[in-house]
């Protein structure tokens, strides 16, 4: 039995979901939910860190909610089947299962004996999503039935890439929180208000007074008030200066332009010239 609409309808709202999280946190619980209901499983764990014998969270779900996850079961859902044996290479693996891997003798094994006793599961089903450093990370659902359909098996193998598009998104808002706190914490240490770090964010557009101003809904005046402010308070007296001595403090990227960027479009601090046609419409 193949995939159908409803299938496909409950991908594209997981698809939906992911574009529109800003809170990573709360999205796995609801795609292990997920993950149970489309599978048919007892239980949903997820992988986001480093696991060894003895350290590394171990998140389990249910139908019921979160579930506890003892010392013992969450020693052998660390070193079992699957993801220990899952990378060849760098490359990620099919969603596979504990038997698929090891045969009959996953059965006979303690890590199928701990699944059965904790989960009241059969078999386990590996979904990695990324490595990173030799790390995998994943979901593991728990199944009652010693084999996966086919229907579920190509439901897992259809959600595998959406899973992996989730698991970028997460870590690049959590980047995106610590760089925000950063930057809050080097304001403050140069006693910048939260208006003075907009208006270096738009110096560092190359925008002038009035653009601001219009962007900002304030006067001109009130905007070279603001510029001054910052200029006094980064030690400096003009806006390349300014936005050079941010860049240094990790106020603003890096990457960000200097009003002789935007004198000069073709060319930029890593001295490459644009394609012809962005010089084109530049001027």
């Amino acid at each position: 039995m193949g995939l159908d609409s409803r299938d496909y309808e409950r991908m594209l709202d997981v698809a939906t979901a992911i574009l529109h999280t800003h809170q990573p946190e709360r999205l796995w619980p609801w795609l292990a939910e997920e993950l149970l209901e489309s599978l048919h499983g007892t239980a949903a764990i997820h992988k986001d860190e480093e696991w060894t014998e003895n350290r590394g969270t171990v998140h389990a779900w249910t139908s019921g909610g979160v579930a506890e996850v003892d010392p013992r079961t969450g020693r052998h859902v660390r070193i079992g089947l699957p993801f220990p044996w899952y990378m060849r290479g760098d490359a990620l693996c099919l969603p596979a299962t504990g038997s698929e891997i090891l045969g009959p003798a996953w059965y006979d094994g303690e890590a199928a004996d701990r699944a059965r006793e904790a989960f009241d599961a059969d078999d386990v089903l590996g979904l990695p999503v990324a490595s990173q450093d030799g790390v995998v990370r994943g979901f593991l659902v728990y199944h009652r039935a010693e084999d996966f359909t086919d229907r579920e098996r190509a439901y897992a193998e259809r959600i595998q890439p959406l899973l992996a598009g989730a698991d970028a998104q997460s870590h690049r808002l959590r980047r995106w929180r610590s760089s925000v706190s950063e930057s809050e914490e080097r304001a403050a240490e140069y006693r910048l208000t939260p208006r003075e770090v907009v208006v270096l964010g738009l110096l560092a557009e190359a925008l002038p007074a009035v653009a601001i101003a219009r962007r900002l809904g304030v006067s001109v005046r009130t905007v070279h008030k603001h510029v001054q402010n910052v200029y006094r308070k980064l030690g400096t007296s003009d806006r390349v200066s300014t936005i050079l001595r941010a860049q240094w403090a990790g106020l603003i990227a890096s990457g960000a332009r200097t009003p002789h960027d935007a004198r000069h479009p073709a060319t930029s601090f890593s001295g490459h010239t644009p394609h012809p046609a962005i010089r084109k419409t530049a001027h």
